[in-house]
């Protein structure tokens, strides 16, 4: 079991080292014949009876009195909690003028987590309040992990236990200096228990017993090169070891129980094969004499990387002899392979990135887990071509989603205390977007010269604790980006110290062949069309939502004189904007308007030499409060590629004299901006012509002659740089256009940045059919890269538009596009690689599944796996999601007297498969079994299945019935229980409470959930705003469109 942090209030301060951990001991020393004169002077006079009255009545008072606070004590522990802002906030009309965010209404998302997380704990969430300072010792945490397991035939508990010091815990163990960029040499000596193996980062180098009759021993191990205090470790247990040695006859152990021994064989042959590929690559020797790895059964994180003893949790290090037996390499023995392979290789690369060469301040971490993630995929991109490739792109597709939210994070940031180290290990914000700048690097600087940089930065900063200007100075000075130049710190180092990812905004100009780009920090908060209900206050129109293709008067471009409200979709123009006569919208300089939300660092903050930098790009004009810079005058430039001074434009940013980022400051990149443009035309001969330069201000416009009216523009080609590309509408409409008609004339890397783009810009906007358009050009992809994103953008618009009418509709229309999903899988099935792709998220199967029955497909099976349910009365273990998603689809439809008997019978007896019995009873459209499924859902009090019971994952039809009986059974429950499941006395609401309202898909279904309660708090009132403006956006805008759409193809 995971050890317990203790906590280390009670201990005494020492005014010394502040590493100093000393046993509590008290001081006070307490005579038990205690006495004074006092006791000599007592009146014998008092008698007995008058001495034991005031006794008796002294421990009456005090029984009182300790009746009083006990009912005092339990009167405040019955009390909600209440925040120290928490204040009786008067109830308020929800339509308040302010703008909300996203994260202000709607719950967290629910991208899914690989099971890798290496270096970090949740203990770090559980406890995010906690704040240390990073010089005394922390509180209520531990550094060792005990495990105890009974060994049956001894009769007697065996203890084992691991240390992990990551990151600002060797203080807790032993003095020291506990900052990474103070590095000493360490001498070790344990004395212990002959019985157990103590391992710490060197070799022993002798072991000492003075009396052979003693149970203890002194092991003492070589004294270790220059290192940082976080990297020291210990392992103690009753470990065996199985060896293999590298190239160079270092030997490589791996140790765990006696039992699990034979669990270590895959890793034990693939470690010191994937240890000789990096120390080749590396060009670095590693120092030690050993390497040791541990298969902890209780460690907190995945793995860590300590130097010379690499401790891993044994479920992320040891494979199943069940699996290591099966000579056939089934998928789910490739994916379990895979799994091992990633973690060890990551921490193997520490060993030189993060051991060898440390960070020199907690702030620069990407360094350590940036290139140890990068590694993985590059190390084992030969050996499984289809999974690295495919998987980089699904996190990338997950971290912009995360960076464009309201969890933008930047990489580089100042640490003030230990939470802070802890929660920056972010397995999206850390590990995924510090591979993704590393492979921006390489793709910059090129293959060859990035590997001999990264030698040099090995060899120059060998034992030393640095950051990233040691960096800088191994790599290339400048780089060449078509015909444009420019320092690579200086492109880097915004990517670094910004939150979030930018976004970049294409505006063409069909008259005079202009193109006008624009960058900003990407916000989902902008492109969400209902998410603020922009007719408060404002008369009302004819129409609810604008008529984004009714013609409009035209104008010159550019000579606009007065600007219209900001849309939330820059893309779609009111019906009053102006347009061209091609119908194209002009560049609206208002959608620069936005400034992005950034937590401002505190008034302390000094800047580093990195931050000094970005100042030097921050400069030529002052910005006054609330006054925006108008932009400079441009020239349009005819050949952004072969003019090269010409695109050389002045940076326009913002000038500071200290480096302090701010809500009233813009953020801005040097982002390396690539487009080309690609036609229909099937002449194969012609290659792309791709044109590049830096786009270093906040706009540019140029002019090129290549581009024709009727020819797309595509920015960024095989989605190389980690930005998001948005385009007018009548680019966006002629590269769906080329989808439908020639896909492959698009990159497919392109085609996947298309199509999250797409997601992200014209899903919720007033052009949704744009966006189905897009999505109907799946039908006729096969590559399975694509078509995995291509899955969870289809799975995500069906379950959006379930709630409204025309959705049988909608999934007709996406049934060829399911149909080629999911032949590509039957395909894939047949090779071990692809195969396994499907388990890099198990969820999309389940998606899968789901598609195929709602969309009507041979492949649901509907008819075999309900005679099978019928046949077995339960679902079959081995095909769980398949079967039971073909039977709520059925049951949904059309369920026979037979099978409703069947549910009912299950749901009288509360056996095993009580649960699988309530999920397919809320699955029919029987009243009697909804009521019964209701009341026994109802009366769990268990929020948890109230939500898993409106987010069924079993099938994506919409059950109105059982929805408004749901919610006749909570508006019936006391007052006092629903005010706490929806947080009607707090300021804040509950995550469940949200997501409840959240699950809502239609607007009579809203009505119900309204009037269960007397009084919403303003809180949720918000909340039931944004679902209310979904639903109607849903119905007015969605649904008509979405109509019009289908009946024209």
């Amino acid at each position: 079991m995971n050890g317990e942090r203790v906590s280390l209030k009670e201990l005494p301060l020492q005014e010394g080292e502040p590493c100093l951990n000393h046993e509590y001991q008290s001081t006070q020393d307490y005579d038990e014949s205690y006495h004074t004169n006092l006791s000599t002077t007592i009146s014998e006079r008092t008698t007995d009876h008058v001495g034991r009255c005031i006794l008796v009545l002294l421990i009456i008072a005090i029984f009182i009195f300790a009746v009083i606070i006990a009912f005092v004590i339990g009167h405040w522990i019955a009390q909600p909690e209440i925040g120290p802002y928490d204040q009786v906030v008067p109830k308020e009309n929800v339509k308040d003028p302010h703008s909300i965010e996203l994260n202000d209404i709607y719950p967290p998302s629910s991208l899914y987590t690989p099971n890798e997380i290496f270096h970090y704990t949740s203990k770090a969430y559980i406890k995010k309040h906690r704040k240390v300072l990073l010089n005394p010792i922390p509180e209520n945490i531990f550094p060792i992990h005990y495990s105890i397991q009974e060994d049956s035939k001894a009769g007697t508990d065996v203890i084992s236990f691991t240390t992990n010091f990551e990151p600002t815990l060797a203080r807790t163990f032993f003095p020291c200096w506990d900052e990474p960029q103070i590095k000493a040499t360490f001498n070790i000596s344990v004395i212990h228990s002959r019985t157990v193996t103590v391992l710490s980062n060197t070799a022993p180098q002798r072991i000492l017993s003075d009396d052979p009759d003693r149970d203890t021993i002194l092991t003492a191990f070589h004294q270790t090169p220059p290192m940082s205090a976080y990297l020291v470790a210990f392992a103690v247990g009753p470990f065996t070891s199985i060896e293999s040695r590298t190239s160079r006859n270092l030997p490589l152990k791996i140790w765990t129980f006696a039992d699990s021994l034979a669990s270590a064989k895959f890793a034990s042959n693939f470690s010191p094969l994937m240890f000789d590929k990096l120390e080749q690559e590396f060009k670095v020797s590693y120092p030690f004499s050993k390497l040791d790895f541990v298969a902890a059964r209780s460690f907190p994180v995945g793995g860590m990387e300590n130097w010379g003893l690499v401790i891993y949790h044994d479920n992320m290090l040891l494979l199943n002899s069940y699996f290591e037996d099966n000579n056939n390499l089934t998928v789910d023995l490739l994916d379990l392979r895979y799994g091992i392979e990633k973690i060890v290789t990551h921490e193997l690369t520490h060993q030189w990135f993060g051991n060898l060469v440390t960070l020199n301040n907690w702030s620069e971490i990407w360094l350590n887990e940036g290139f140890a993630s990068f590694y993985v995929y590059d190390a084992l991109r030969k050996a499984h071509p289809y999974l690295t490739d495919i998987e980089y792109y699904l996190y990338l597709a997950q971290l912009q989603n995360k960076q464009t939210s309201d969890e933008k994070m930047s990489l580089v940031k100042l640490m003030r205390n230990e939470a802070e180290v802890e929660k920056a290990f972010d397995r999206f914000h850390m590990y995924t977007k510090g591979c993704v700048i590393i492979e921006m690097i390489k793709s910059l600087v090129g293959d060859r010269q990035f590997r001999l940089s990264v030698q040099r930065y090995l060899k120059n900063n060998a034992f030393k604790a640095v950051g990233r200007e040691a960096l800088w100075v191994a790599m290339p000075n400048h780089v060449k980006f078509g015909g444009d130049q420019q320092s690579l710190e200086e492109i880097i180092e915004p990517w670094l110290v910004n939150s979030g990812m930018p976004e970049v905004i294409i505006s063409r100009n069909y008259h005079d062949k202009t193109v006008r780009i624009s960058q900003r920090t990407s916000d989902q908060n902008r492109y969400i069309i209902f998410l603020n209900n922009h007719e408060e206050g404002k008369s009302q129109k004819k129409k609810s939502w604008p008529d984004y293709e009714q013609p409009a008067e035209t104008s010159k471009y550019g000579n606009k004189k007065t600007r219209k409200n900001r849309s939330l979709f820059p893309l779609e123009a009111p019906s009053s904007e102006t347009r061209l006569p091609d119908g194209s919208i002009p560049f609206d300089e208002s959608l620069f308007d936005d400034v992005t939300s950034i937590a401002p660092l505190g008034d302390d903050h000094i800047p580093t030499q990195s931050e000094e930098i970005v100042n030097v790009l921050l400069k030529k004009q002052e910005q006054r409060k609330g006054k925006r810079i108008k932009p400079k005058k441009e020239t349009k430039i005819r050949n952004p590629v072969e003019n090269k001074l010409n695109l050389k434009s002045t940076i326009e940013f913002y000038s500071r004299t200290k480096f302090r980022r701010s809500q009233k400051k813009k953020q801005y990149w040097i982002i390396p901006f690539s487009y080309q443009l690609p036609t229909s035309s099937n002449d194969k001969s012609k290659k792309a012509n791709i044109k590049r330069f830096f786009l270093r201000n906040e706009t540019l416009t140029f002019e090129d002659s290549d581009v024709k009216n009727n020819m797309p523009l595509l920015a960024n080609p095989n989605w190389t740089y980690p930005i998001r590309v948005n385009y007018d509408l009548t680019n966006w409409k002629l590269l769906i256009q080329l989808l439908n008609e020639n896909h492959h004339h698009i990159p497919s890397k392109s085609r996947i940045q298309l199509i999250c783009d797409a997601e992200f810009y014209l899903k919720q906007s007033g052009v949704p059919e744009l966006y189905a358009s897009l999505l109907k050009y799946l039908s006729k992809e096969t590559d399975l890269g694509v078509l995995l994103h291509g899955l969870d953008a289809v799975y995500r618009f069906a379950d959006l538009v379930k709630g409204i009418q025309i959705n049988q509709k909608v999934f007709s229309s996406l049934s060829t596009v399911v149909e080629q999903i999911d032949k590509v899988f039957n395909e894939s099935r047949a090779n071990p690689e692809k195969a396994a792709v499907w388990l890099i998220d198990p969820d999309r199967l389940i998606q899968l599944y789901q598609l195929r029955c709602a969309t009507n497909l041979a492949t649901c099976e509907e008819e075999k796996q309900v005679n099978k349910w019928v046949l077995a009365s339960g679902i079959s273990e081995s095909d769980y999601y398949l079967q039971i998603a073909a039977v709520c689809n059925h049951l949904f439809n059309g369920a026979t007297r037979r099978e409703l008997q069947i549910i009912i019978d299950g749901l009288k007896h509360f056996t095993g498969k009580w649960s699988e019995n309530l999920q397919l009873a809320i699955c029919v459209q029987h009243e009697e079994i909804l009521l019964k499924a209701v009341e026994h859902i109802v009366n769990t009090k268990n929020a948890a299945i109230y939500t898993a019971a409106l987010q069924n994952d079993h099938f994506l039809c919409y059950n109105l019935k059982f929805r408004k009986l749901f919610w006749s059974a909570i508006g019936a429950m006391p007052l006092e229980e629903r005010k706490m499941l929806f947080s009607a006395k707090t300021k804040d609401s509950f995550h469940v409470g949200r997501v409840l309202v959240h699950s809502v898909r239609s607007e009579s279904e809203l009505y119900f959930l309204k009037s269960i309660m007397p009084n919403w708090s303003y809180h949720m009132q918000m909340h039931l705003q944004y679902v209310e403006n979904k639903l109607k956006w849903l119905n007015t805008v969605v649904a008509p469109r979405l109509d019009k759409y289908l009946k024209e193809i």
